[in-house]
């Protein structure tokens, strides 16, 4: 299955960190407007998952040309 989590800081950053650390005091930073891609194996596991990318807002804007 999968699933599309939307959310607000601090959060998201915490429900990322407890997935992919087990420990929301992990710090993972996530900008507003930022995306991140997890693979969760179990969540009921302590880390639940891993962290396959994460993008700040730049590189979802894609590039930016001169006219």
């Amino acid at each position: 299955a999968n699933v599309l989590a939307v959310g607000h800081n601090p959060s998201i950053s915490l429900m990322v960190a407890t997935i992919v650390a087990g420990d929301e005091d992990a710090r993972i930073p996530m900008a507003k407007g930022a995306a991140a891609y997890l693979e969760i194996d179990d969540l009921q596991g302590r880390p639940a998952g891993e962290l396959k990318w994460l993008l700040t807002p730049r590189v979802l804007r894609g590039p930016r040309f001169k006219t």
